[in-house]
């Protein structure tokens, strides 16, 4: 990718432009020990004896990807979360045939939905459940789940649980909505199935110093909701490919209609390629606005703590952005189009970082735009 264009795939529907990333990519200090203890884990599940999840964890590295995604943090406890992380990747990929988050919501609720999040964290310590589940994924969720409750606190713990529940549920709306959403509602769905809720919520975990309080501040959750907006908003350039343009033709009619890319060209009536260019944008101002707020935090001497955990959450958009290129061929099917070779470009400084007037985030967007991202 040169420029911000695409390499020269035939008459695609848009080009991503060149996006703004101002984090560098960083493994942990101590990556191979969180990958060795994250593989040995898989296997000691059985998870290694299915070739689809073997193959999806090798194709899609991630483990090396895991370990980018959080360069600080105690070794053990992302050992102990990092089975969340696989997980969800087996249950919602395309590698796998989007079957079988079904599978992990039933090893979550033993199938019984509408439970609140203390039931279903007593339901997960039950051992008698067991006996219902077939699927190996569903097993290995609750082998990742009882260890993380005996060993973090209440309130992180319940936080976490809530997260993966909001997750299933924006999920099962969009899928029963009939009509093209609202760039507003468009947004606000793709603020929770980006994943970053939940992240956020187990990367706290793997912090133990960290307090609820700083965890839950109000400064803490618009860093990572800046952050899930940046990497969703790269999801969505990237995936659009496969969402809009299907079998050599533009089909919105048949486009996943959670899509930004469509959002955006449906509430202004342009083009999808100027509404690409608008996705881009947005992405821009909110990896900016994130990594000015951790500056502005650092100046303040926030607790060392806090500015690692709120690192994290700038890694996971700047380790997304790295991976994505390399996994259009793979992870995003599209007839034709082979951008596994495809860097990056980057984009200069974003000149505007004030609210682009959609409700459900501007109370994302500092006021005063005399701040510059250093």
């Amino acid at each position: 990718m040169t420029d911000g264009a695409t390499t020269d795939n035939g008459d695609l529907p848009y080009t991503i432009p060149a996006l703004y990333m101002p984090v560098p990519v960083r493994p942990h200090a101590h990556a191979d020990q969180v990958v060795h203890g994250v593989e040995a884990w898989l296997r000691r599940v059985g998870l290694f004896e299915v070739e689809e999840y073997r193959r999806v964890y090798r194709d899609l590295r991630l483990g090396e990807v895991f370990s980018t995604c959080h360069p600080t943090g105690n070794i053990a406890r992302l050992i102990a979360i990092a089975p969340a992380y696989m997980l969800a990747f087996f249950a919602d990929d395309p590698q796998t045939g989007d079957e079988h988050a079904s599978e992990f919501l039933q090893g979550m609720t033993g199938g019984l939905l509408g439970l609140t999040p203390a039931q279903v964290i007593e339901l997960i310590a039950d051992p008698g459940i067991d006996e219902f589940l077939t699927s190996p994924l569903a097993k290995a969720f609750l082998a990742a789940n009882r260890p993380l409750r005996a060993t973090t606190s209440p309130g992180k713990y319940e936080c976490y649980i809530t997260r993966f529940l909001e997750w299933f549920a924006a999920e099962s709306r969009h899928a029963a909505q009939g009509r093209p959403p609202t760039l507003d509602e468009a947004l606000r769905h793709r603020l929770v199935t980006a994943g970053l809720p939940v992240v956020a919520a187990y990367t706290a975990i793997a912090f133990p110093e960290l307090t609820e309080e700083y965890a839950r501040s109000r400064e803490a959750a618009a860093v990572w909701e800046l952050s899930a907006l940046t990497t969703a908003m790269h999801n969505d350039l990237y995936s659009g490919y496969t969402e809009l343009y299907r079998e050599g033709e533009l089909r919105p009619d048949s486009a996943t209609s959670g899509n930004m890319i469509l959002a955006f060209a449906h509430e202004y009536g342009i083009t999808i390629h100027q509404a690409a260019q608008r996705v881009a944008e947005l992405a821009d101002r909110a990896i900016a606005e994130a990594v000015r707020r951790v500056h502005v935090l650092a100046r303040q001497q926030a607790p060392a703590v806090l500015i690692d955990y709120l690192n994290t959450a700038l890694a996971y958009p700047a380790t997304a952005l790295s991976w994505y290129p390399q996994q259009m061929t793979g992870r995003y099917r599209s007839p034709g189009l082979d951008l596994s070779s495809a860097t990056v470009a980057q984009a200069p400084r974003p000149t505007a970082t004030g609210a682009p007037g959609i409700t459900c985030i501007d109370h994302l967007w500092n006021t005063d735009t005399t701040h510059q991202v250093q």
